[in-house]
Order: C-alpha cells, then structure tokens, then sequence
C-alpha cells in the first residue's frame, strides 16, 4: 500500500508539473507568414456590457509580406527646390487665370499641400455674396464602406475610384510612395440653411491614408493611445499626424492632398517574430466587457509609431492596433460627440486605438493618468 501510495503521488506530481508548465508558458510567436496562417481572418462576437450590446464584426488585417522589419524614420523634407519652385510658379498662375476653382501649392519642413482646381466650397460665387450665418454644410464618416459603392453627394465616383485618383496623383509628386486606405468621410453639397438649397455643385470624398514601408501601412501613432494628453518631458504631440495622406477627391481633376510624410533612413531588424491576434484580443475584450469600448472600427497589424531620445528620429514597430469608439470617463458615460465630426475622425475624445505589442502582448497605454516618462519610446524588440 505505502509503494501503490508513492506511485499515485509521483503521478500526481507529474500531473501537476506538465498542467502548470502548459498554464504557464508563453504564447509562441510567429514570423509574419505563418501569422496569416495561425491568426483568425474575422474577429465575430456579441458583447454584453452595461446594458449595452457590442457587436464586432470585423477582419483581420495581416500584411501580405514575407517579413516585418523595424525601421528608423524621420520627417519628409521638401520636395527639391528645382520641382518645388516649378510647381510654386504653376499653381500662382492658374490661381489668377482660372478663378472658378481654387489652387494652391506649398512644401515645406511639415508637409507639402496641392490643391488642384477644387471646387469652391460656398459655389461660384463672389466673397460679397457670402452671408456667414447663412450657409452650412455636412459631412460624415462611412464605416464599413464597400469600395465599388459611390457615397458622395451628386457624385458618382465610387471610394475605389476615388482613392486610385489620389493615388495617381500622389504619384506625381512622390513617386515612390505607397498608401493604404483607413478612414473614409464625405462633405456633402454645402446648402442655404433657410432654404435647404444647394450652393456647391457636388459632394466630395475625404480619404485618410497612411503610408506603407515594406508592405506594411502605418496603423497608429503611440501618442493616439494616450488618453492623459499632457506632455512629458520631451514628447512632441505635433507628430502624431504624420505618416498620413489626407486627400479630398472630387473629380479626376479636382482633388487636394495633404501630405504629412516620413522618410525611412534605416531597418533597425530585418525581421522580428509576433503574436497572433488571437493570443492578444482579450485585452480589448476586457475593454469591452468594463464599459470601455464600444465599438471596434478596424483591426490591423500595421506599424506604430514610437519615440527615440533623439527628436527627429522615430521608430516603427510592427504592433497589433484596433481602433474603436472608446469612451474614458467611466462604463456608464454616454459618448459627448460622434466617432466623426466637422470632416475629420476625432482622436482625444472618442475615437482612439488600443495599441498591443504584437511582441509581448502588453496593452500599450490607455491609462487616463499614465505619466511613466518613457511611455512614448520604443519598448525592446525581441529578435529571433
């Protein structure tokens, strides 16, 4: 009896051991490829939370790329003085010869501007007949747009459309760069309040696009993920919109880019392993079930901008980032203003992305009172 004893303890030992040893081991990571094999395509649940319903019903999004490099990057400069000047001249003119659209052309340390033969916001009309008070207009965000479908007003180009107008156009001015598309909003006809009459001619797209390096776009800045917005130290709030293309597209031949670039200077790692997004996602589910989230727009592994010790140098990182309507001041708070407003998505009040290392799996900031010094610089990269 005391040796049947013994055995059933060692095997009870063992037991333990293995079951401890699978409890606690660490979610394997993986390269980039086989992240698209082990990753599921759709997140697809029903929440309950607060007495509210949260249904998320979105894809996925791996990178079709063969590696997930961390690069180095700083701001674009201008564009060479030679084109920059050329441009300059062209634009001033066609402003003074062609007064039924608006031109515009500058390039700078920041970013570089063209607006080309727009159509005038309050119509084809004088400033003298412009009765501030009088006239408005709207716009609104498009979520879960399908691209073959036309959403602006009077307007028949389709999102697909649009978006291979500033794509063509963008590559005029900067050939070799790539975009992907994140956020689509329209302006529609701006109109007489009193009237309801129209005053433009039609309505337009407004795309926001990030930049893509190696394949892979940029999905977020760290500075988004920071619900405590007062700086530290040396943080520089001004960068957070960089990497980004805003275009307004109203025709083929009417369009504005707006475009806040970096420049890659350097591949820090060629290649880093990563989490699958399964292996992540219940640190927003607990967002979701405290009150938190309440709604998840998109969900991306995509390249999150960070901070280094020297000011005109940042990294990207590969990271899982979701963006959703996150309200921060408590689980029974109602939202005080939609996802969209006044023709731009708003950051700082509802609209934030949760940003996850896709390395470790730690929830990067979303603290209301983070105030770690280094909570903008780039966490450590683990290599293979």
């Amino acid at each position: 009896m005391r040796k049947q004893a013994g055995f059933d303890w060692m095997i009870c030992m063992v037991i333990l051991l293995v079951f401890g040893a699978t409890a606690h081991a660490e979610p394997q990571l993986y390269s980039i490829q086989e992240l698209r094999e082990v990753t599921s395509p759709v997140w697809r649940q029903t929440y309950q939370a607060y007495g509210r319903t949260i249904e998320v019903n979105k894809e996925v999004y791996v990178p079709q790329v063969d590696a997930a490099p961390v690069i180095m990057v700083s701001l674009m400069p201008p564009l060479p003085d030679v084109q920059r000047n050329e441009l300059a001249a062209w634009y001033a003119n066609a402003a003074k010869t062609d007064l039924s659209r608006v031109y515009d052309f500058r390039s700078d340390d920041f970013n570089t501007v063209i607006c080309h033969a727009i159509y005038p916001e309050w119509g084809e009309r004088s400033d003298s007949e412009f009765i501030y008070g009088e006239m408005s207009w709207g716009a609104h965000g498009v979520f879960d747009y399908d691209m073959d479908a036309a959403y602006a007003e009077d307007n028949t180009l389709t999102v697909a459309e649009a978006f291979d107008i500033a794509k063509k156009r963008l590559k005029e001015f900067y050939p070799d760069q790539e975009v992907f598309l994140r956020n689509v909003a329209v302006y529609d006809r701006s109109f007489w309040k009193k009237t309801k009459e129209p005053i433009s001619k039609k309505g337009h797209y407004w795309l926001e696009c990030t930049q893509v390096f190696h394949g892979i776009p940029l999905m977020a800045n760290i500075y988004s993920a920071i619900l405590n917005r007062r700086p530290l130290k040396n943080e520089l709030y001004w960068r957070n919109g960089f990497g980004t293309l805003i275009a307004e597209v109203y025709d083929a031949s009417a369009y504005n880019l707006t475009c806040n670039f970096f420049k890659e200077i350097d591949v820090l790692y060629a290649d880093i392993p990563l989490l699958s997004f399964d292996a992540v996602k219940d640190k927003v589910e607990d967002l979701i079930l405290a009150g938190y989230v309440r709604y998840v727009d998109r969900v991306a592994l995509g390249y999150v901008q960070y901070d280094t010790q020297e000011s005109n140098e940042m990294i990207l990182v590969p990271s899982w980032v979701i963006w959703c309507e996150y309200v921060k001041d408590g689980p029974r708070e109602e939202p005080r203003e939609a996802l969209y407003t006044q023709g731009a998505f708003v950051e700082g009040d509802t609209y934030f992305p949760i940003i996850i290392n896709a390395q470790t799996g730690e929830l990067m900031t979303i603290e209301p009172e983070n105030d770690d010094s280094e909570r903008c610089q780039c966490p450590a990269i683990l290599e293979w």
